[in-house]
């Protein structure tokens, strides 16, 4: 009978120091995403229709604003600072 040896690296078990500390900054960078999206929602909501008019805003327009889509605003003509919706630098 012939038995087959394999060796475990435990490397390969367990994730590195490195790789957690990675998970961890990119959990807590996702999250501050979040945050930022539904404050945005929230205080955009709060608005009146009059007063996102005047910002060249609609109701309609809140969710991408908070997503940080807003390539379609610039072409539409809405002064907005594209770099301030950049969630990579938060």
């Amino acid at each position: 009978m012939a038995f087959a040896s394999t060796t475990t690296n435990l490397n390969q078990l367990f994730p590195s120091s490195e790789s957690i500390s990675i998970f961890w900054e990119n959990l807590n960078k996702s999250l501050q995403a979040r945050k930022k999206h539904r404050q945005t929602i929230k205080e955009l909501n709060q608005l009146t229709d009059k007063d996102l008019a005047d910002i060249g805003l609609c109701r309609g327009d809140i969710n991408a604003v908070a997503k940080g889509s807003v390539d379609h605003l610039i072409k539409r003509g809405v002064n907005i600072d594209p770099d301030y919706f950049n969630l990579n630098k938060i």
